[in-house]
């Protein structure tokens, strides 16, 4: 790895280190943090709640995005093993 692919591979952290400390996501920055593209996450603004101050905008609280992540758990077969004893 070069000097150059050095730097912008410490660019993605801090970038990604930013998001992780702020608790309001422009749509934007809330792509970036679930990985996903823009256009699909105004796709996903039925399922994920957000904000729209001005109308236009729209913004997200990152624990709104972080349970939407985390939802439609599925279960392994030794929790369900688990369960049915």
């Amino acid at each position: 790895m070069n000097v150059h692919q050095k730097i912008i591979e410490l660019e993605k952290l801090i970038a990604h280190h930013h998001l992780l400390q702020k608790e309001i996501l422009s749509h934007e920055e809330a792509a970036k943090y679930i990985g996903i593209s823009e256009s699909y996450l105004y796709k996903l603004t039925r399922q994920i709640t957000h904000f729209c101050p001005s109308g236009k905008r729209k913004y997200y609280l990152r624990k709104d995005l972080d349970a939407y992540m985390l939802s439609g758990k599925r279960k392994s077969n030794y929790e369900i093993i688990n369960e049915i004893n």
